[in-house]
């Protein structure tokens, strides 16, 4: 299965099990929900580990995923319980991944066009949104990423303007309260947009 598939699932799904699709029979019943609370809690509590760290470290471990070493790295895998022996081959499979982690056009596409389209409700017989179709937007507003992205993400963390402003005039997002709702939708994504593909990422490794 690729990468973006798992990460897709684990994303929206946010919990694994190695056993997903086995059903006990009702004589397993009652093992297998102590047996899945205990394992969920162990996921869970790893996975918070890893998601605070990530937090805490995200410039550095961004560069050192890019180079594919470093102490900062070496102390996540660790806190994921990937194995010694592994962490080698997990570091080329995140190096792999870095963009799809830490500049992940795909998924910032698909939120800042739910929150566009929150703002401009479809014509019906234009089919359009502020004057542009989806696929008009959606070509701007990818367009807008792979030039801005570091900007972008600046803003969702910090809670600025600045780094929307090119897409939204280019977006012709002109009335200031709808610029306001805009920001603000986007702004309460920084989790899901930009942390969240790297506690992902990691994670995956770890299952």
């Amino acid at each position: 299965m690729k990468f973006s598939y798992l990460f897709i699932l684990l994303l929206f799904v946010g919990c694994s099990s190695k056993e997903a699709s086995h059903l006990p029979s009702l004589w397993e019943l009652p093992g297998a929900i102590i047996g899945s609370t205990i394992e969920n809690s162990v996921y869970g509590y790893k996975r918070t580990k890893v998601k605070q760290y990530i937090i805490t470290y995200y410039d550095v471990l961004r560069d050192e995923i890019k180079k594919g070493n470093g102490i900062h790295l070496d102390a996540l895998l660790k806190k994921a319980n990937i194995d010694a022996s592994s962490r080698m081959r997990v570091k080329k499979e995140l190096r792999k991944e870095y963009v799809t982690m830490f500049q992940n056009s795909l998924l910032s596409t698909e939120a800042i066009m739910q929150s566009f389209g929150a703002l401009y409700l479809s014509k019906e017989k234009t089919k359009t949104m502020n004057g542009f179709t989806y696929t008009q937007a959606s070509h701007i507003v990818e367009a807008y990423l792979q030039k801005y992205f570091e900007a972008f993400r600046l803003s969702l963390k910090y809670k600025r303007t600045t780094g929307f402003i090119p897409l939204t005039n280019k977006l012709h997002i002109r009335e200031g309260e709808k610029q306001k709702h805009f920001y603000e939708s986007l702004w309460k994504r920084y989790d899901a947009l930009i942390i969240e593909p790297v506690v992902v990422g990691v994670m995956v490794q770890s299952n």
